[in-house]
């Protein structure tokens, strides 16, 4: 039996192929050779176009727009305000359809006119914060907005480097067309460029949206021994800030390429933490120290780099 295949799309782990059966002039629409518009539809429906948004598949035929939400099983026309005919293309964009018909220009009807769905949208994809110097932070706001026309269930906020670019880890429930403010901070812990994304946990079919964060660690001028040129000593500096809850900072430099071993110990004596134990080359570094799941206490930091040795003290109050 001859076929002509007029569009492809994938929905998940299916192919859905839009088709015509030249010998029986009959339309069929397949995934994995299956047919799912079947011998109820006649030549009128040939598929030219199809498009998903998440779990939902459009099809654009000779009489208009076709939509599945259940992969294929059933499809129902959405041909509200449609008036040209046939379907030509289609194209999903943020949270509307577009259609380009045959001689009546394009059609666009947002898609929770069709599914009941939250949509989330952000103020901004991409946040770049400024310049900013080790043991100080810079926060700027991000704001979650529901477009769709069911409750937005945010179920987690997650950064890919919580050390650098911190969120608030939350639960939450945003109505239709409600918007949410959340916080995001850069602290950063070393002097280097930064490029990370906030992941956003969620029902909408597209989740887990991303949100591209980035930033620049700059030299703590403030800090003893620490200027723009590389060192010329070993040094360990006090954390910063120091008390702290329950995250701090610790600087360092090295004057020549060494093994670098930067641990923590408690009052006891006891092994902790270890920072940092490696290979690095000669400059200036910084290494923060979260201690949310350890008591108040006084504790130390001993950094030991070539024949350099040295021992600081450190106190957690929560």
């Amino acid at each position: 039996m001859e076929k002509k295949s007029n569009a492809l799309v994938v929905s998940g782990k299916n192919l859905f192929a839009g088709a015509y059966d030249y010998t029986k002039h009959i339309n069929a629409l397949t995934v994995s050779g299956k047919n799912l518009f079947d011998g109820d539809f006649d030549y009128a429906k040939l598929v030219h176009a199809l498009a998903v948004s998440g779990k939902n598949i459009f099809a654009g035929t000779y009489v208009g727009v076709f939509l599945s939400t259940n992969n294929g099983t059933s499809w129902n026309k959405v041909n509200t305000g449609l008036t040209g005919h046939p379907i030509r293309t289609l194209a999903v964009s943020d949270a509307y359809i577009f259609a380009g018909t045959d001689g009546d220009g394009v059609w666009r009807r947002p898609i929770t006119e069709f599914v009941v769905t939250p949509i989330i949208h952000f103020n901004v994809k991409t946040v770049a914060f400024s310049h900013t110097k080790i043991g100080e932070f810079k926060d700027t706001i991000v704001i979650f907005t529901n477009m769709g026309n069911d409750t937005l269930k945010i179920n987690n906020v997650l950064s890919s480097n919580s050390a650098v670019f911190s969120v608030r880890k939350m639960s939450i429930l945003i109505p239709p067309f409600a918007s949410f403010t959340d916080t995001l901070r850069f602290s950063p812990d070393s002097i280097k460029q930064y490029s990370e994304k906030i992941f956003i946990y969620s029902n909408t079919l597209t989740s887990p949206d991303s949100i591209i964060v980035s930033g620049v660690g700059l030299t703590p001028v403030t800090v003893e021994n620490f200027t723009g040129e590389l060192p010329k000593i070993y040094s360990l500096s006090q954390n910063y800030p120091n008390p702290f809850n329950p995250a701090t900072t610790i600087y360092f430099s090295i004057p020549l390429n060494s093994f670098v071993s930067l641990k923590i110990y408690d009052d006891l004596g006891r092994e902790v933490s270890i920072l940092v134990s490696e290979n690095l080359s000669a400059g200036i570094y910084a290494r923060r120290w979260n201690a949310k799941n350890l008591p108040s206490g006084i504790y130390f930091y001993r950094l030991q780099a070539g024949s350099f040795s040295e021992t600081k003290k450190l106190i957690l109050l929560k």
